[in-house]
């Protein structure tokens, strides 16, 4: 039961990412960043992966030059059949200046991992308690 509560709050608090606007000439290189796509930019990526359902990408900025292009390295994919599971891919595609709607650059929001830490904190403890109430002092030991 602990390792079940460990693995839900873990990607509980993984969830606890925010992103902001941000020109790709200032987007800190080995962040993660979503690149919202143009539509031909969108139309030509869905070309050759049949897995992109959505018109951005998310991935870590590995390289750009002064033309507005961009290295990224995409780090999973969604599963066709199944919208909600990724897969790893960790791979790096170049996307054009003409490609590229807008960027947006990633960060852990610690207003919300602290209040996800806090709510599993406290919901952990309501287990434990109501488990050792309903099953007695041995409940403390395997």
């Amino acid at each position: 039961m602990l390792t079940r509560i460990l693995v839900c709050s873990l990607a509980l608090v993984g969830g606890c990412f925010s992103y902001a606007p941000v020109q790709s000439s200032v987007a800190p290189i080995g962040g993660q960043v979503r690149v919202h796509l143009t539509d031909g930019g969108y139309n030509r990526m869905e070309r050759s992966r049949e897995w992109l359902s959505e018109q951005y990408l998310v991935g870590q900025l590995v390289a750009r030059d002064t033309a507005g292009s961009i290295l990224l390295e995409l780090m999973s994919e969604k599963l066709p059949s199944r919208q909600s599971v990724e897969k790893p891919l960790h791979e790096r595609i170049t996307l054009a200046r003409e490609d590229i709607r807008g960027l947006e650059y990633g960060k852990v929001n610690t207003a919300r991992t602290t209040g996800a830490i806090l709510t599993l904190a406290a919901a952990s403890y309501v287990v434990f308690a109501f488990a050792r109430k309903t099953l007695g002092p041995a409940a403390d030991h395997p």
